[in-house]
């Protein structure tokens, strides 16, 4: 289809972070960003939220993995949907090693 997903470019836990951080406080001013006053923002919520982005990020690529696999069988549109799965499920598999 001539779009291909560089699944390297997933951000690491510390890259997660400084946007939750960000994202948990967007009304923070200007100058506490300048300061690096938003470590307010508690661990446990960091913590909660990378959980729970990254359980459905898993979920996302199994969800992708087992249409695609359905698709192979039943689509009569002309695509790779076995390869399709094989990308998603391998990647869901290497992403499972890493989060848990």
């Amino acid at each position: 289809a001539g779009y291909d997903c560089d699944y390297s470019l997933y951000p690491s836990k510390e890259e997660q972070y400084h946007f939750f951080r960000h994202y948990l406080r967007p009304d923070a001013p200007h100058e506490a960003c300048l300061n690096h006053k938003l470590n307010t923002v508690s661990s446990s919520d960091l913590d909660a939220l990378y959980v729970e982005t990254n359980t459905f990020m898993l979920a996302s690529h199994l969800y992708w993995a087992l249409w695609a696999l359905i698709q192979a069988k039943m689509s009569p549109i002309d695509f790779d949907y076995l390869g399709y799965f094989f990308l998603r499920y391998n990647e869901y598999k290497r992403q499972k090693e890493e989060a848990l």
